[in-house]
């Protein structure tokens, strides 16, 4: 059988590469891609898009991602995860302006748990990501107890998708980010 499933991902630019042109090569944008696998093919593959509930960080605004979206899912996504979110109000927000557009595929919400505020917030920056003021300084009121400071994280975590699944979203993806037993502590909280 092989491999059945692909997430179809533009990908990040090079860190290190000030001149990144995604223009120059095949895949321009990740529906190239998708368009790419659904003609050679066809619908042997189930395959995963990536969605920005905040939006993209290339994106101009809110709509112009939604148009972007949606060409993702036309050229024949089967399913989407979101990029990471800490306020459950953009997923739903997300989840509202997509069903708006006629998006009726499922999406996964994306779930990096909090363990460490100032290593997030550094990934956050890179990809548009807004960290709740509260639960950030909750969290850096910790700073020099990295003990305590991963606990608040995870509690935050443990309501985040708590609340997701009390809303309907009874599957999420998690960023495990090689950290298993952060994610096995919030998966036998939310049972």
């Amino acid at each position: 059988k092989g491999i059945e499933n692909i997430m179809a991902l533009r990908g990040d630019p090079p860190q290190d590469v000030s001149d990144f042109d995604p223009t120059i090569g095949d895949f321009v944008y990740g529906r190239d891609l998708v368009d790419f696998i659904k003609r050679e093919f066809g619908e042997y593959f189930c395959i995963g898009v990536a969605v920005y509930p905040e939006g993209h960080i290339e994106s101009s605004s809110i709509e112009e991602d939604m148009e972007y979206t949606k060409q993702k899912i036309d050229a024949g996504a089967d399913f989407a995860v979101t990029q990471m979110f800490f306020d459950n109000r953009y997923f739903y927000q997300f989840i509202e302006r997509a069903q708006k557009y006629g998006i009726r595929i499922p999406v996964l919400p994306g779930i990096l748990p909090l363990t460490d505020v100032n290593k997030v917030k550094e990934f956050a920056s890179i990809c548009r990501t807004t960290i709740p003021t509260k639960i950030e300084e909750e969290m850096l009121r910790f700073e020099n107890n990295p003990e305590d400071m991963k606990k608040v994280g995870l509690d935050f975590t443990i309501r985040q998708c708590r609340d997701l699944i009390k809303n309907g979203f009874k599957r999420l993806h998690f960023f495990t980010l090689n950290k298993s037993g952060v994610i096995t502590k919030v998966l036998e909280a939310i049972k």
